[in-house]
């Protein structure tokens, strides 16, 4: 399993590749605002087309409540890479919304 670390941040959401890694197996993420904010995950599987925020449906989406959230499976969730992600500020899977403060520390946990 290995952690990748990043702190949230208010500019334009950006899609980041987590490398080829297949396996999620949770994250824990802080959240010192009263708002929910959201972790999506896509995998790009076959395809050799990047996924496109706001357009491309994402695979798994994780609530980050207030307070700290940590999300730990005993098996992982499992599809064809690379992995990518992104943070917004609401579920919709077409929504860009950038959060409105950040400084929140995520880390996923993939294999």
């Amino acid at each position: 399993m290995i952690p990748i670390h990043f702190t949230t941040t208010t500019s334009a959401v950006a899609l980041t590749q987590a490398g080829n890694f297949t396996d999620f197996w949770g994250a824990e993420a802080t959240n010192a605002k009263d708002t929910v904010y959201y972790i999506k995950l896509w995998w790009q599987g076959t395809s050799t087309s990047v996924p496109v925020i706001g357009t491309t449906k994402p695979t798994l989406t994780l609530a980050v409540q207030s307070g700290s959230t940590e999300r730990a499976y005993t098996d992982p969730v499992r599809y064809q890479g690379p992995m990518w992600y992104a943070v917004t500020l609401n579920p919709a899977d077409t929504d860009t919304t950038v959060l409105a403060t950040g400084g929140d520390v995520v880390t996923l946990f993939v294999g």
